[in-house]
């Protein structure tokens, strides 16, 4: 096996976006003070309205998809939307009218330590209590920061209400964020807020309440609509995907130092003790608690600190039955795990060039005539399948882009291994890492298994049907090589992948070492990934993503030669 180096400034990148993000919502305050004496819902309403847009065009121009909702995921973002965003709101300026604005504040500072918390149980990890006492650091400096301040019984309960609301902004999206990424949640959100507080407005202040908006009020909505919405929420939610909950929790306190430094900036406040000793003890909470190591299972890795030499968010174990290679001793497998996916990057000349070489396999030739096709056959004849009525992956995409001279655009990575895949004429599943529970096996199924269709179905493989099946029964692909699950598919907000490759003709196993060794480096040529490769066999069947590096091959980076 190779592994690539380590991943130290993509985390730091990771952190400096939630920075970014909590960095612009703190400097905000001052423009929304501007927004005082107008109608509260109306100005939010045009401001998220603004936002949503400016959010569908940005990711229609950078080629992000937007997935729709479903099921439960309706209530998730919905929840985001009534609690982040309309329920804060209101909490704010009606809690102000019962408590001096720092208690506020200084009830929101909280929310370090509510995640802290909360995000481990919600996302069925352990608690760890170095990042809950570097909350608790972080959130006593915000306190120095912000000062104390006093409230009646009503602005204590607008306070909680206030920190459980900031809270629920990044718990509730932590069950969508696998499958919607940091755009999809940002869109949704935003948009379905848009609607409430439309409603809301409409109900309490009026129609005509639009009208009372002055120019500087107008100003401050853009203002917030494109920094603190568009910008800030995108950033935000992409740092929730990376760090997880708990870790992203203390980049909160960023934010009354942003609102303190910005005030000094500006005037507003004169810098005093207090203040610089709360911004100390934040800068401390948050080195003591992004710096600690993650665990395995785990999302995120420490800020600037040197990565082990694979990713530790995530272990991975996968391997062939031994009947598998008993069966079919000419098969040649090759893996690649990889941590670090986003789905933002820019893929078109890299899978361009990789289609220009399928073109030249397949001129004066048919997919079906091809070696690798051929030998794939076989092997679906021999585990009882009708070779033209089930075809591999590769088979498929090759009678598909040579009838439609392209394939559909999905993900970047997606679009990139079924380039390789075309390119070699080989089989290339990808597989959603955090989705798989456990060993991943190649096997005969005993008929128990559960498969998710892509309709939203749930199947049961054939006794004796050949899938890939992990520790809690599900299967990830059927016959082989021919289907492959929803469940596990790639999605906007999947950061850690195994990608598998498999062959049978003649020259398969120098195929696969090389396609192996392309997909790695057409990975870390496009991500700032970590990657571990290793080429299977009888002999050496098993793939560890926390294993030592085997370095008994070596990746060549070759392509294919046309043919």
């Amino acid at each position: 096996m190779t592994t690539t180096p380590q991943l130290g400034r993509a985390g730091l990148r990771t952190v400096a976006a939630g920075i970014a993000g909590m960095a612009l919502v703190g400097g905000s305050v001052g423009i929304s003070r501007t927004l005082v004496a107008a109608p509260l819902f109306t100005a939010q309403a045009i401001r998220y309205s603004v936002a949503s847009a400016v959010l569908l065009i940005l990711a229609r121009w950078r080629g992000v998809r937007i997935t729709r909702p479903r099921g439960r995921e309706w209530l998730w973002l919905a929840g985001i939307s009534a609690t982040g965003l309309v329920l804060f709101n209101i909490a704010i300026v009606r809690g102000v009218a019962h408590a001096e604005p720092a208690m506020i504040a200084v009830a929101v500072a909280c929310v370090p330590v509510l995640l802290g918390v909360l995000g481990p149980l919600l996302q069925r990890q352990a608690l760890r209590w170095q990042v809950v006492l570097a909350a608790v650091a972080v959130t006593a400096g915000a306190v120095l920061v912000e000062g104390a301040g006093r409230a009646d019984a009503a602005g204590i309960a607008w306070a909680a209400v206030a920190l459980a609301s900031e809270a629920s902004f990044t718990l509730l999206a932590v069950p969508v964020l696998a499958r919607h990424g940091a755009w999809g949640v940002s869109v949704h959100s935003v948009w379905i807020g848009a609607v409430m507080l439309i409603v809301l407005g409409g109900v309490t202040e009026g129609p005509a309440a639009a009208a009372r908006l002055t120019a500087a009020d107008l100003a401050a909505v853009a203002y917030l609509a494109v920094l603190v919405t568009v910008v800030a929420f995108v950033l935000w939610y992409s740092t929730v995907a990376a760090l997880g909950a708990a870790r992203v929790g203390l980049l909160t306190g960023i934010a009354p130092v942003s609102a303190a430094l910005t005030g000094m900036a500006t005037g507003s406040s004169a810098p005093s003790p207090l203040i610089w000793a709360g911004i100390v003890v934040v800068m401390a909470g948050l080195a003591a608690g992004l710096c600690s190591p993650a665990r395995p299972g785990q999302p995120g890795t420490s800020a600037g600190q040197p990565r082990p030499a694979m990713e530790r968010d995530h272990l991975m174990e996968f391997r062939h039955a031994a009947q598998i290679w008993a069966d079919f001793p000419e098969l040649a497998a090759g893996v690649v795990f990889a941590a670090g996916i986003t789905a933002d990057a820019r893929v078109t000349d890299r899978v361009a060039r990789l289609h220009a070489l399928a073109d030249a396999r397949l001129a004066g030739t048919s997919e079906a005539e091809l070696p690798e096709t051929r030998a794939w056959r076989r092997a679906f004849t021999r585990m009882g399948l009708k070779p033209t009525q089930y075809r591999c992956a590769s088979e498929s995409l090759l009678r598909r882009y040579k009838r439609e001279h392209a394939l559909p655009a999905i993900h970047p990575l997606v679009d990139l291994c079924n380039a390789i895949s075309l390119a070699y004429a080989i089989p290339v599943a990808v597989l959603d890492a955090r989705q798989v529970t456990g060993p991943l096996r190649v096997g005969y199924a005993d008929g128990t298994e559960s498969y998710l269709a892509f309709s939203g179905e749930t199947e049961h493989p054939h006794p004796g049907e050949v899938i890939f099946a992990d520790a809690a029964g599900h299967a990830h692909a059927r016959r082989w090589t021919n289907r492959q699950s929803a469940l596990s598919a790639v999605q906007p907000g999947t950061t850690t992948v195994l990608i598998v490759a498999e062959a049978m003709h003649e020259s398969a196993t120098a195929d696969v070492r090389s396609l192996i060794a392309t997909v790695a480096a057409e990975l870390t040529g496009t991500w700032p990934v970590a990657t571990k490769t290793a080429l299977l066999s009888a002999a050496s069947p098993r793939f560890d993503s926390g294993g030592q590096a085997d370095a008994s091959w070596a990746d060549t980076g070759r392509l294919p030669r046309p043919c």
